[in-house]
């Protein structure tokens, strides 16, 4: 299923005119290297394609389609490292560096393959750039000229290519060369057929699964999807040894799949990392609205990011969440069209798939469609918060702040909640009041800390809404509003309130405190209030005599404890439900304080009069 939805994509994908996914016999790669040659093939010099400021070393180029490299050597068409161009290895031990007296040496045995290799497929071609490159690799001409510096970095890896000065052209871009590489990828001789499992047609079948490079946490040199590496795991009467023919998969469908799933790691607008995961999305939906609705989705945070420096864009994607939640007409896509969803988690040289899921739009835009309403909170300027990304909210139950400290179960857990409009997983709730309760709500690792009560706030919010929905509870699930709810009776929330005000009255009486009850109290007040509120109780009538407006941080106090019931007094626990309420009532009733200035005056002006 996987592979044939990522097999259809690509072909559509590749159908589409302007397209730049790669075709077939081409992919794109990491070069950090250009050969400049001249018309004799003589080495003039060498050109580091890193960007200007150093922080990337290397440059993505459409070049001939690189085959899956094993322990043995293979030499690639116009673009491979330094062993296949000039013959330059780096040492790998103390033992060689001590035999060659450098952190390098020569040796002719990938050079020779490569010039075998490349006169096979270039020699009688009419084209000087092409006969500049077949007397560089019989001549190596210039490469003594190359100083010590260059060849060490040249040593430590790193794809190279040709460019020709005379007409100042890459080698594999020439037309020639490209009509000669095509033609080489069509004709290939075939010694075996099979009937592909992805596309039923009988072709020849693929020896090894493309892999994925520069997959984070995986091997350098490529993870794969698809591999074996032991009989047990092989079809009857196939070995080990076989590689992917125990998977049945033609040449051609494996390089569909492999270069969409390439294709979509590398775009920003289908792909998201998550803790140790990585999410691909993509859908079989043509209108561009499609895809734009899936980067919302999935990738909210990077979307608006992206558009902060385009104010006229990042209004456009403003106004469409504020649609998308109000349940306006949706865009003219068609909502029968399928999204996809596919995790993929790192396993040595292998791809590991976390979870697969597939839906229709028109169900995804309204699941999207709940999910802001859920998450929407009050914000200080006295409007609705920008929403977040999921992962935005499941990265504030991570020790530390650390990405890596999110569990695996919590992420995929969270996800199909918000495709599917089902509660978010029970784990997510009590973890995000663990991380409150540790952190007092201060989000981040390091010197980046931010206040992040906002952010648990308006989770807590969502994961208690739908499980009041799933239990079918009415009265709950309106008490939770967007903002600071006076007729909400659940005594966390009040309690929460009650906290919020005793804070402000510290504040307003000792402006400018290194800390305040929230430092030292909110983890035990939102769990354990009998011992903690009368204590604070008693403080805030210090602060009180002492704020310049006590007498309304009093009357404060006086509403929120008349709403908890007096014959009961404060609870010795709050259950975990509650102290979701807690937290949510503590934040709103901070953001009612902040709402506005103006609104502030105003309600101090009244409340003093």
């Amino acid at each position: 299923m996987i592979l044939d939805d990522l097999n259809r994509y690509y072909l559509m994908k590749v159908a589409e005119p302007g397209s730049d996914i790669e075709k077939h016999g081409w992919s794109t790669e990491k070069v950090s290297w250009e050969f400049r040659i001249d018309e004799n093939g003589s080495l003039i010099s060498v050109l580091p394609l890193g960007s200007d400021d150093g922080k990337r070393k290397f440059k993505l180029m459409s070049v001939p389609v690189h085959d899956t490299r094993t322990s043995a050597p293979k030499p690639f068409f116009l673009c491979d490292n330094a062993a296949y161009f000039i013959g330059l290895e780096a040492c790998k031990n103390e033992r060689q560096k001590e035999e060659y007296g450098d952190d390098f040496y020569f040796t002719d045995r990938k050079l020779e393959l490569s010039r075998e290799f490349h006169h096979a497929r270039l020699d009688g071609l009419d084209d000087a750039g092409v006969q500049a490159v077949l007397r560089f690799f019989d001549n190596q001409s210039g490469v003594a000229n190359l100083s010590h510096d260059a060849l060490l970095a040249l040593a430590q890896g790193g794809f190279t290519t040709f460019y020709y000065l005379p007409d100042n052209t890459f080698i594999h871009e020439r037309m020639k060369v490209v009509e000669a590489w095509q033609k080489y990828i069509d004709e290939a001789p075939c010694e075996e057929t099979i009937q592909c499992a992805i596309t039923g047609n009988e072709s020849a079948p693929a020896n090894l699964f493309p892999q994925l490079t520069g997959f984070p946490g995986a091997q350098s040199a490529g993870a794969s999807l698809i591999s074996f590496n032991d009989e047990a795991y092989c079809s009857y009467g196939r070995k080990s040894a076989d590689k992917a023919l125990n998977a049945s998969i033609s040449e051609d469908a494996a390089f569909n799949v492999g270069t969409a799933l390439r294709y979509l790691m590398r775009s920003k607008s289908n792909h998201v990392s998550f803790g140790d995961s990585q999410i691909v999305f993509w859908t079989d939906a043509k209108e561009q609205e499609a895809s734009d609705l899936l980067s919302l989705v999935f990738n909210l945070d990077a979307t608006v990011g992206g558009a902060k420096e385009d104010q006229n864009m990042l209004d456009q994607i403003r106004q469409r969440l504020i649609d998308i939640r109000a349940g306006r007409k949706s865009p003219s896509f068609d909502s029968g069209a399928n999204y996809y969803l596919l995790c993929l988690a790192p396993n040595a040289a292998r791809l590991s798939v976390r979870f697969f899921q597939r839906g229709t739009m028109g169900n995804l835009e309204r699941s999207f469609q709940q999910y802001l309403k859920d998450v929407e909170m009050i914000g200080r300027n006295g409007e609705s918060d920008r929403p977040r990304s999921i992962r935005a909210y499941v990265y504030q139950t991570a020790a530390l702040g650390k990405a890596e400290n999110v569990p695996d179960t919590l992420v995929n857990a969270s996800l199909s909640a918000l495709v599917r409009n089902a509660p978010f997983p029970e784990s997510l709730f009590t973890l995000l009041l663990q991380r409150t309760r540790v952190d007092k709500g201060i989000g981040g690792s390091g010197g980046k800390k931010y206040d992040a009560m906002n952010l648990r706030a308006a989770m807590l919010k969502a994961c208690l809404i739908r499980y009041a929905r799933q239990r079918g509870d009415k009265e709950l699930e309106r008490s939770l509003t967007v903002a600071l709810n006076d007729d909400n009776r659940n005594v966390g929330y009040l309690l929460g309130r009650l906290f919020a005000v005793l804070e402000k009255a510290q504040i307003d009486a000792i402006p400018g405190a290194n800390a305040t009850i929230r430092d030292r109290f909110i983890g035990s007040a939102s769990s354990t209030p009998a011992r903690v509120f009368p204590q604070l109780l008693k403080m805030a009538q210090h602060h009180i005599s002492k704020a310049e407006y006590g007498a309304i941080a009093d009357r404060r106090i006086e509403h929120i404890m008349s709403l908890i019931n007096s014959e009961k007094g404060f609870p010795a626990t709050l259950s975990y439900d509650d102290q979701g309420q807690f937290f949510i009532g503590y934040y709103q009733q901070k953001a009612d304080f902040y709402a506005s200035k103006n609104k502030q005056t105003e309600s101090v002006e009244s409340e003093g009069k």
